[in-house]
C-alpha cells in the first residue's frame, strides 16, 4: 500500500542543481510518484554561516516502501553521489530527508518520524507552505496534534 511521505533534498556542493534533479530521479526510478513539491530556493547553509549556499526543495510523494527501505534507499544515493560523514549540517553534494510518512511515527537510533528538527528548520517551513495543498500538508500525512508539535520549535 502506497503511502505519502514529505520528503526534503539539499545540496550544496558541485553542481547543486544537477544533484537536485538526479535525486527526484533516482526516487521515481525507485518507485516514487511525486505527488506536489516546492520551487527550488537557494538558501544560507544551516548551522554554518561559512558554509556554501544551499539549493533546498520539499515534495510529497506517494512510496510503495516503507520508511526503513526508503531511508535505505536515500542513503545508499548519498553516498553512491559522493556523501561522505561529516559533522552535523556540514556541506555535501546531496541530503535527502525524510520529513514525515504517514501513519508513521518511529523513534530509533537510525530514523525519527516525523524529523525530530523539523520545527526548528524554520528555512524550510516556506518551502512547504508552497506545496499546492499549502500548510496544511503535514497535517494531511500526520494526526493534528502530532503536525504541530513537529512543527513547534
Amino acid at each position: 500500500m502506497a503511502r505519502r511521505v514529505l520528503v526534503a533534498l539539499g545540496s550544496n556542493l558541485g553542481d547543486r542543481e544537477a544533484e537536485l534533479d538526479q535525486a527526484r530521479g533516482h526516487l521515481q526510478d525507485q518507485g516514487l510518484q511525486c505527488l506536489e513539491r516546492s520551487q527550488v530556493h537557494e538558501l544560507p547553509p544551516y548551522g554554518d554561516p561559512f558554509g556554501p549556499s544551499y539549493l533546498n526543495q520539499v515534495l510529497l510523494y506517494s512510496s510503495p516502501h516503507d520508511p526503513w527501505r526508503l531511508l535505505e534507499l536515500a542513503k545508499d544515493w548519498e553516498r553512491s553521489r559522493g556523501r561522505v560523514p561529516t559533522p552535523r549540517n556540514g556541506p555535501r553534494p546531496i541530503d535527502v530527508d525524510l520529513l514525515a510518512f504517514e501513519g508513521v511515527r518511529v523513534t530509533s537510533p537510525r530514523l525519527t518520524l516525523p524529523h525530530p528538527r523539523l520545527g526548528g528548520r524554520t528555512f524550510l517551513l516556506p518551502l512547504l507552505s508552497e506545496i499546492p495543498s499549502g500548510a496544511g500538508t503535514l497535517e494531511r500525512i500526520l494526526r493534528p496534534h502530532e503536525a504541530g508539535r513537529c512543527l513547534a520549535p
